[in-house]
């Protein structure tokens, strides 16, 4: 793949719950991304001046496709805008980048949320939500294999425990680096070990970050706040495959940011969105 190293600021998990929240959305990656790079410059992993690209892995149901919707203005004859926010489609069908009138640039890709029919719940990187729900864990992965995703089990409350959690024991120890990956959350609270994500990455799994936002509100001010940067080899005009590559390589320099709740901020949310969700 030809192209140009750059760094990225991934979120690797990030719903869009109604259009209307999409210059939200990109404003709090564009202000996460450039406090990133202010922090990463008092540590030893510089970035000598270079920018950030927000990176945002839309993550949705097949029920919901926000991309396509974003698409569509991407596709628009008169290059429909939102709030300053115009919208240019990447030459992978996968991706699409944001540009603001004042000069602010994000990407988003496509991927999907998808739950096996083991109740597992894995990301799909860079691909079109058409993964059929329900279908057991090794033909899940070979869809996405299929598709030349990447596939990313994400923690969640409860589901890395019990039966499913064992399956996912058994996924990583018949399974090698670049197969998957596994992702943390901000919801986590700081105090809730989870020692699968360390054992991972000590045996070379690929261990990112990302939101996971509810729909709650001011939830999407978190989008971009809990990621990973990454240092990758960008092709401008395949913007998502750039980033499954890197997702998939073993060369790959990336460093963890943002940080995980409290306990309190855990529970509050857990609880509105229990109350939110028995509402309805």
């Amino acid at each position: 793949m030809n192209g140009r190293n750059i760094f990225v600021a991934l979120d690797c998990h990030v719903h869009l719950y109604q259009l209307g929240d999409l210059p939200k959305l990109l404003q709090a990656a564009v202000r996460n991304a450039r406090h990133v790079q202010l922090h990463t410059q008092e540590t030893p992993w510089r970035l000598d001046g270079q920018p950030v690209l927000p990176t945002l892995i839309l993550t949705e149901l097949n029920s919901r496709d926000s991309f396509a919707v974003i698409m569509k203005l991407a596709m628009s004859p008169g290059g429909d805008s939102i709030h300053g926010w115009r919208f240019e489609a990447g030459g992978d069908g996968l991706s699409i980048f944001a540009r603001h009138d004042d000069g602010e640039v994000a990407l988003i890709i496509s991927g999907q949320q998808i739950v096996t029919k083991e109740r597992l719940e894995i990301l799909a990187i860079a691909c079109r939500p058409d993964v059929e729900n329900g279908l057991e864990l090794t033909n899940t992965l070979s869809e996405i294999r299929h598709r030349d995703a990447a596939a990313v089990f994400p923690w969640g409350v409860g589901k890395w425990l019990g039966r499913r959690g064992r399956l996912l024991d058994a996924a990583l120890a018949a399974g090698k680096p670049g197969d998957f990956a596994l992702s943390d959350t901000a919801s986590r609270p700081f105090c809730w070990p989870e020692p699968r994500l360390a054992a991972a990455a000590q045996r070379g799994f690929m261990v990112l970050r990302g939101a996971d936002p509810l729909p709650l509100a001011g939830q999407v001010e978190h989008v971009g706040a809990f990621g990973t940067l990454a240092n990758i080899v960008f092709d401008d005009e395949r913007p998502a495959l750039s980033v499954v590559a890197a997702l998939k390589s073993d060369v790959t320099a990336m460093k963890a940011f943002g940080s995980r709740q409290s306990p309190f901020a855990f529970c509050r949310a857990q609880l509105l969105f229990r109350l939110t969700r028995l509402s309805r």
